[in-house]
């Protein structure tokens, strides 16, 4: 796996967590257990992509992955 395919994938899993995790604040509400696990499954990702310095998928990225909530 070469550095740039490493950087979309920590990208797309984090992008995908934080959907899953909007979707779960939709459909149980802020303060759900599910969406609690969920904000604890999303959050690692986003800290690891941000010490990293790793940027967020932009929108078109976001449109092509089906990853906009």
């Amino acid at each position: 796996m070469t550095k740039r395919e490493m950087i979309k994938a920590i990208q797309v899993a984090e992008a995908r967590a934080w959907k899953q995790l909007q979707d779960d604040k939709k459909l149980f509400g802020e303060t759900s257990a599910i969406t609690d696990i969920t904000r604890n499954k999303w959050n690692p990702l986003f800290e690891l992509r941000e010490a990293l310095g790793i940027p967020g998928l932009g929108v078109s990225d976001l449109i092509r992955e089906d990853l906009l909530p």
